[in-house]
């Protein structure tokens, strides 16, 4: 059984070097960071499941994580 390729326009063009690798790891943790002080923000604030399924239907976009490891940084 083969796995299944991404389509052509979101496949990578070449090898990923290590440098690369370390920041696209990075982001998905930070990502998933947020998510989490996300849900326990809303816990706060005493949303209920589906309302939090409301609000965390957007996806992150990497401006988000860009524009929240700068707030940390800075």
């Amino acid at each position: 059984m083969t796995e299944p390729t991404p389509p052509v326009y979101l496949r990578m063009r070449g090898k990923i070097d290590q440098a690369t690798e370390r920041l696209a790891l990075r982001a998905t943790l930070i990502a998933s960071r947020i998510r989490v002080i996300d849900i326990a923000e809303l816990q706060r604030e005493g949303k209920k499941p589906e309302e939090m399924r409301t609000i965390l239907a957007v996806p992150l976009t990497l401006a988000h994580v860009v524009v929240d490891a700068l707030r940390k940084a800075g």
